[in-house]
């Protein structure tokens, strides 16, 4: 399969998407931080992609996520 930065953005945010919305109103706030473990960009020779993990950042900050777990796992 030939991935693209646009395929695996797409991939990533969905997932991001998904873990990022809000809790449900209960009343109570909360104080609760959301981190995620980001998926670690490669290209085709396996190489660190720097250029995709930069552009992760600002889509992770605009749908709510409070910080990024580097080196985390995501299961």
């Amino acid at each position: 399969m030939d991935t693209t930065r646009r395929v695996f953005l797409g991939a990533v945010g969905a997932g991001a998407a998904m873990a990022a919305r809000p809790p449900a109103k209960t009343g109570a706030v909360s104080k609760q931080k959301l981190y995620v473990a980001a998926c670690t960009p490669c290209d085709k020779n396996l190489k660190f992609d720097d250029g995709v993990y930069k552009e992760m950042m600002p889509y992770f900050q605009s749908k709510g996520v409070d910080g990024i777990v580097v080196l985390g796992t995501t299961g």
